[in-house]
């Protein structure tokens, strides 16, 4: 197969298509989702696509397949941000009616990929705090149970904040979430006196990957059984 000869608008398209797919990939979109807009945005642009998304990987044909445009992209899962992909879906939907050209809309992926979290450090241990002093205040738990479910909630915060800094360490960090919520819940037996299975449930029930399970069941009932499986 030859390697097709593009003009400085077929690139600008293919660049476009790769950008929209890493974007929708790094905001943790399915893969039926990242098939599907690339599907739609491609026939807008007159370029025929064919994408296979993974949760570690794109692969990406752009063109007529015997004179196809193959890019292979290795990425690194994540998990889905919901205001993310809403800014991304904004951008789509204006290209696919026609309301922004290619080059405007590589430049504000690319302004949404680089932005910082909008909330800071302090604000996400008081969320994991309140979350896990309101799920043992909802299982019936008693006053030194809150507490200490509380307090097992800041620790696998704190744990998940440290590690989440550096790639190689992030793999670590829910195993290491977990085992700093057991050990708060046996420490603060002698004084608080509560549950020490309800304090480290309560602490790590943030952990559970619900959003994440119910997209790989819908992936799986929908035939893509690698990205479901993975």
């Amino acid at each position: 197969m030859t390697t097709p000869d593009l003009n400085d608008s077929d690139r600008t398209r293919h660049r476009l298509l790769i950008r929209v797919a890493i974007a929708l990939q790094e905001g943790g979109a399915p893969s039926y989702r990242i098939e599907d807009t690339l599907a739609i945005l491609g026939r807008g642009l007159n370029v025929e696509t064919s994408v296979f998304a993974v949760p570690t990987g794109l692969t990406i044909g752009l063109g007529p397949l015997n004179e196809q445009s193959v890019r292979i992209i290795r990425t690194q899962p994540h998990a889905p941000s919901l205001e993310r992909l809403r800014l991304i879906n904004d951008v789509v939907h204006e290209l696919i009616a026609g309301d922004c050209d290619a080059d405007p809309a590589i430049v504000r992926l690319d302004s949404i990929s680089s932005q910082p979290p909008r909330w800071s450090a302090g604000w996400i241990l008081m969320a994991f705090c309140m979350t896990g002093l309101g799920v043992s205040r909802l299982a019936g738990g008693s006053i030194g149970t809150i507490v200490g479910a509380g307090l097992a909630s800041l620790g696998v915060g704190i744990v998940l904040l440290l590690l989440g800094r550096s790639p190689n360490r992030v793999a670590l960090g829910e195993i290491t979430a977990a085992f700093t919520a057991s050990f708060i819940a046996t420490a603060t037996v002698p004084f608080l006196h509560g549950d020490t299975v309800l304090i480290a449930v309560a602490a790590i029930i943030v952990l559970v990957p619900g959003l994440t399970l119910t997209i790989a069941m819908r992936e799986l009932a929908m035939g893509h059984l690698t990205s479901g499986t993975a």
